[in-house]
């Protein structure tokens, strides 16, 4: 079940501004943040957003080179016993 906090901040999302109304170190604040962000991922919008100076834009997206596996003529085993 999620908790009031976590409903807020959920809610929250729409509006412009990242705001936490609770104090930091509580299990409230975390809750709230956890809502806003996770809304905040659920969103379809590439749009970027400012979280106090921060800019939480897109994920960076990295390259990834697809190396081809080697193939053995002989089996693991007999290649770790030296054969």
């Amino acid at each position: 079940m999620k908790s009031k906090a976590y409903k807020e901040g959920f809610r929250a999302f729409s509006s412009s501004t990242y705001k936490n109304p609770y104090n930091e170190n509580t299990d409230e604040f975390d809750d709230y943040e956890r809502g806003y962000f996770q809304r905040l991922k659920r969103s379809n919008c590439s749009e970027t957003y400012s979280h106090d100076g921060w800019d939480i834009g897109p994920a960076p997206q990295r390259e990834v080179t697809i190396k081809p596996a080697k193939r053995h003529d002989i089996n693991p085993y007999a290649l770790a016993k030296g054969k």
